[in-house]
């Protein structure tokens, strides 16, 4: 299998842990507090380079020398290629995880940092042959189509797949242009009661449906539920029951870890299944612990 080239956001995450969360307009201790690298697409390469580090590629906009950030890059030996942005602030979400049942909630300042044109992506990636796998994190609302569409036109689509993750939330239909153009959508639990569908049976038949999808793989994963997911030109669906580690530490980044593990089995051509099991052990032993670097993987095999 060839590399895998992930595009979306990099950002930094100042994690606050709590006794319990606070209540508006009080004062509350934070026992401790790190900063650590942040934002979907460089969660799940954090999550894809303890599989195969040499075979994981992200791509964000990123800003010129800022010293954190790039600190915490090395650090994790990302393999990033960039698309410069000038005298730009840095995103930064500010999480807050209640020590007490593991639940995170997060405040994501964007920056001014905008989003990577189709015209960026294409001067950067004139060529995408070293590529099997394709992940887009759903962002970039205006260009996002028309980067498919372009990456469509460069590969073998036998060889090389493509992939969207839908989660952002807004008030337009951003994901009507995107959903049929990719072999594999990831979506998520917010994003499918946004729209309705109340469990991830109703999201995967609901948007098979509604999209007339044919050879779509839609993966819907469900929190402390699992995880299903269906072929749509089969009526089967696909589930694994969520992996619950011994106790509850920290859920901040589970459904990065579960997409980002996900990717590194598809591309290894994986059954649906395994996929799913594996994910959601991933995801489930993530929760156990603080961060995601370090994740205990002996649990996890090829299928």
């Amino acid at each position: 299998m060839g590399k895998i080239l992930v595009v979306g956001l990099c950002c930094l995450d100042v994690v606050n842990y709590v006794q319990k969360f606070p209540k508006e307009d009080s004062d509350t201790r934070v026992f401790e507090m790190e900063t650590v690298l942040g934002g979907n697409a460089a969660n799940n390469c954090t999550v894809l380079g303890q599989f195969d580090a040499e075979a994981t590629v992200l791509c964000a906009a990123l800003p010129n020398n800022d010293p954190m950030l790039e600190k915490l890059i090395s650090e994790y030996h990302l393999n990033v290629i960039r698309i410069n942005r000038e005298k730009n602030r840095v995103p930064i979400s500010t999480c807050i995880v209640n020590l007490s049942n593991g639940t995170r909630t997060i405040l994501h300042f964007r920056g001014d940092i905008g989003e990577i044109t189709a015209k960026e992506f294409e001067e950067k990636f004139t060529d995408l042959s070293e590529y099997s796998w394709i992940h887009f994190e759903g962002r970039n609302f205006d260009e996002l189509d028309k980067i498919i569409e372009y990456c469509k036109a460069k590969i073998d689509k036998n060889r090389c797949k493509i992939s969207v993750e839908l989660e952002k939330i807004r008030d337009f239909d951003w994901y009507t242009k995107i959903i049929p153009l990719a072999d594999v959508i990831f979506i998520s639990k917010d994003f499918s009661r946004n729209l309705g569908f109340n469990s991830m049976n109703e999201a995967i038949n609901g948007f098979v449906e509604r999209f007339r999808l044919q050879q779509t793989t839609v993966i819907v994963p469900w929190g402390e539920e699992g995880a299903s997911a269906r072929i749509a030109s089969s009526p089967s669906i696909f589930f694994e029951p969520a992996f619950k580690p011994e106790k509850l530490v920290d859920t901040l980044g589970a459904g990065d870890s579960f997409i980002g593990s996900a990717l590194y089995f598809l591309n290894n051509r994986n059954s649906l299944q395994n996929v799913l099991k594996n994910a959601v052990k991933v995801a489930g032993t993530k929760c156990g612990q603080r961060g995601l670097r370090n994740l205990s993987l002996d649990i996890i095999h090829d299928q």
